[in-house]
């Protein structure tokens, strides 16, 4: 289903659809993101994840209110959601989902097809600004396409291809439980945990055997395959988020996780800590404030980290607890973050990652100057503060209006944005954000309250000049 780029949305959704779109133009959009209870706490953190999951989220969408929303996006009177599935073995089966959300009372008649040479039929009523489950049968794993057409018509109101793929295989033991990606699936997206506020998440590869320390009786789990992304596709194709082939669904359920056993202490090797971090900006010669945040099993001790410079100095260190965040002060620059645990000498987690110099901003006679002083390349969306305060903002088909400009500055580059509106507020980021999505490095200020679009820095741009 191909899906019209419209945008109507307000206040912290609207600056993620800014993110999103600047993060599909680029191809930088996964088609699997870490679940938002996941990221870090920052607001940016969680806008990017929220966008990039955009697509994956409309695709799996089966009640009403957000059917009827992903078909308000996509401008269409019917929306089909169809979700790729998995069997417990080759000769088993799977059963896939589809559902169809229809403001018109209709019959729709769908065809369902193989690579195989398999092939189904069948038809469902709709009533008006209803929603109806296809009665799809199992399928044993492979490739599948799917037409849905309204009763009368010639062109499908929806042609989707999906996969039923090998479900991962989950056993639990003493505090672990040890997840099997089969070799002949994708990469799979695996989120588990005991609640929203203490997720964990982790790609594996096909073929991949994790064990991972849990401390809890009971955690849920999902997993999805890793949509790779299209070398061929066009800027036009990977604006629409809709394109290519629906998430296949690998399995999700709960697992009770034997508490009662003796267990040696939890392992570097055994994902028991996630640290995300918001990395804010630092202007000139100032700091930047860095925001960490702890997902981790309750049974670690010890806990401690270390923040390094380039030259192997230690330039922050603490102690940690889970689901309390702290901020450190960095002047610009790239260090190295280690987290520790139960007195071991590796550390259970090392990343590297930049405080970027804040963009400068010059406003001018009805433009903005916008200098970068990274060597790093950045992407920015410059966008009129009043879109956030509209409650029905529709930018139409084309993300560039007067009220909202993107932008990629070269290393060390400077650029001039055309701008008619009275006030702007730039958003900026690195092109190239953290494979994990968990640390984010900014090169604009951004408010600590999420909810604070008031506290976003804005410029006033001369017009009357």
């Amino acid at each position: 289903m191909h899906a019209r780029r419209t945008r109507r949305v307000a206040g912290r959704a609207l600056v993620g659809a800014l993110l999103a779109l600047t993060f599909a133009t680029t191809g930088l959009a996964g088609a699997e993101a870490a679940p938002v209870e996941a990221a870090a706490p920052a607001p940016v953190a969680r806008l990017v994840d929220g966008a990039n999951a955009g697509r994956v989220q409309a695709h799996r969408a089966t009640d009403r209110a957000s059917l009827e929303h992903a078909a308000e996006e996509a401008d269409e009177d019917v929306f089909v959601s169809v979700q790729g599935s998995c069997a417990p073995s080759a000769k088993k089966t799977g059963k896939p989902d589809a559902v169809v959300f229809s403001m018109r009372k209709a019959t729709f008649d769908w065809v369902l097809t193989s690579t195989s040479g398999y092939r189904k039929t069948g038809s469902a009523k709709v009533k008006r600004d209803g929603v109806v489950a296809l009665k799809l049968p199992g399928l044993r794993p492979g490739s599948y396409r799917i037409a849905v057409t309204e009763r009368g018509a010639s062109t499908p109101v929806s042609d989707d291809t999906f996969e039923v793929r090998l479900c991962l295989q989950v056993k639990a033991s003493c505090k672990a439980v040890r997840f099997t990606n089969p070799a002949s699936n994708p990469a799979a997206d695996l989120f588990y945990g005991a609640g929203d506020q203490q997720s964990f998440d982790l790609t594996l590869a096909p073929g991949e055997v994790r064990s991972v320390r849990v401390d809890d009786k009971r955690i849920s789990y999902s997993a999805w395959a890793v949509v790779p992304e299209d070398p061929d596709a066009t800027p036009g194709d990977e604006e629409d988020e809709l394109d290519g082939p629906s998430p296949a669904s690998l399995g999700l359920g709960t697992v009770k996780v034997d508490q009662s056993c003796k267990a040696k202490a939890a392992t570097p090797a055994q994902n028991a800590v996630q640290t995300s971090a918001l990395v804010g900006c630092a202007a000139g010669t100032a700091t930047g404030p860095v925001t960490f945040e702890w997902v981790a099993q309750r049974s670690l001790k010890n806990r401690t980290y270390e923040v390094f410079d380039a030259a192997g100095s230690v330039v922050a260190q603490g102690s940690w607890t889970r689901g309390k965040p702290k901020t450190v002060a960095l002047p610009a620059g790239t260090y190295t973050y280690r987290a520790y645990a139960n007195k071991k000498a590796q550390p259970f987690e090392e990343t590297t990652f930049s405080v970027l110099g804040c963009v400068e901003v010059t406003p001018v006679c009805r433009a903005l100057d916008l200098t970068n002083p990274n060597d790093a390349v950045i992407k920015l969306v410059v966008v009129d503060p009043a879109l956030f305060d509209d409650p029905d903002v529709d930018l139409g088909d084309d993300p560039e209006s007067d009220q909202l400009q993107e932008r990629t500055l070269a290393g060390r580059a400077s650029g001039t944005v055309a701008w008619t509106p009275r006030e702007a507020v730039v958003l900026a980021f690195a092109d190239g954000p953290d494979p994990d999505a968990r640390f984010q490095q900014l090169a604009s200020p951004f408010p600590a309250d999420e909810d604070d679009l008031d506290g976003l820095p804005r410029s006033t741009v001369p017009q009357d000049c």
